[in-house]
């Protein structure tokens, strides 16, 4: 499974609510564990009441995955928690992989041939 963002964080819930049913998962600089008081300020600014409950559901506190994962975190981005990785390797041990890149939030766009490459290598079963 390959979620981007918030995308990447109903993954990760999904990883635990249905432990044995995802064999991999790839992560692009999810949107996990954001600061209470950053999610309530853009739920206050956002147009609809969808996008708020959007970001007030990034508040919550970060999970580790229950599946083989690498983890892309964004250089240039602040949606991955600075103690995030730690907690997923602490987690998953081997089976937890950290991959920088040097682009922003949108991994997929600005970086696509990288992001093939790890799910192309998440598909034939390479960590």
């Amino acid at each position: 499974m390959v979620g981007h963002s918030l995308g990447a964080t109903i993954a990760v819930h999904l990883s635990q609510l249905i432990p044995g049913r995802i064999r991999r998962l790839i992560l692009l600089d999810p949107g996990i564990g954001l600061p209470e008081a950053l999610a309530a300020k853009f739920a206050a600014e956002a147009p609809s009441p969808v996008i708020a409950a959007t970001w007030t559901e990034l508040a919550r506190e970060p999970v580790a995955p229950a599946a083989p994962t690498t983890l892309v975190r964004a250089r240039r981005s602040k949606a991955v928690p600075p103690g995030y990785p730690g907690q997923c390797a602490t987690a998953l041990g081997e089976k937890f992989r950290l991959v920088e890149l040097d682009c922003g939030h949108q991994v997929h766009e600005e970086k696509p041939a990288e992001t093939a490459e790890l799910i192309r290598a998440a598909v034939s079963g390479t960590p």
